[in-house]
């Protein structure tokens, strides 16, 4: 405890001293945890949670207004009254940094069953949606998954859509996909004859 506030800042006190302003008032039932303790004891248990809190969030690196904002209002849209967990609230935080729009599991599993559908010249990686690419280009055993029956295959496209979804909620890069192959062709700059002409002729002088 002592090397954790060795570590945080004033900056990071404010911000959990925010969220529980924020949390009491958007938790009603908040003081009934507290309900039966006397002053001394309830200050206690609510400074504790608030030390439980900072250090979770300083764990976590969670000091983004954008991720906490996304968490409050998941919290506000549900039913119950009490405060959720620190634990409850960070996954909270961490799917707020899923971009959205990005697809779930079953509409990125769609998307990649109806590329493969597609005769294998017309594959373009780059038509795919950014998590169903990285997905894809991350399945350890390809060829073994295109043949297994749909049970089986649904299933090892769901546990690795999930990791990209993981890396999504920490923050991380996914894989880019590469460029159509016609841009690439496009990109070969036409081989210029005289000067190679040039060069070979440069060749053989100073051979001379």
């Amino acid at each position: 405890i002592e090397e954790a506030k060795a570590n945080e800042s004033a900056a990071d006190r404010d911000l959990i001293s925010g969220i529980f302003v924020r949390l009491q008032s958007a938790c009603p039932a908040w003081k009934q945890s507290l309900a039966g303790l006397g002053q001394d004891e309830a200050q206690q248990v609510f400074n504790q949670a608030k030390r439980d809190w900072l250090n979770a969030f300083m764990e976590n690196q969670i000091n983004d207004m954008r991720l906490i904002n996304y968490a409050f209002s998941r919290l506000l849209a549900t039913p119950n009254p009490f405060m959720p967990t620190v634990g409850e609230f960070i996954a909270w935080c961490r799917e707020g940094a899923i971009p959205e729009g990005t697809k779930n599991s079953l509409q990125s599993y769609k998307e990649v069953c109806a590329y493969q559908c597609l005769p294998r010249e017309k594959r373009q990686p780059c038509t795919l949606s950014q998590e169903t690419w990285h997905t894809l280009n991350n399945l350890g055993d390809l060829a073994g998954w295109r043949h297994m029956e749909k049970l089986k295959h649904k299933k090892y496209w769901d546990e690795e859509h999930e990791l990209t979804l993981e890396k999504l909620r920490s923050q991380e890069p996914l894989d880019v996909a590469p460029e159509p192959r016609a841009a690439i062709e496009r990109k070969k700059e036409p081989v210029n004859k005289s000067a190679v002409a040039s060069r070979i002729q440069a060749m053989r002088e100073s051979m001379k």
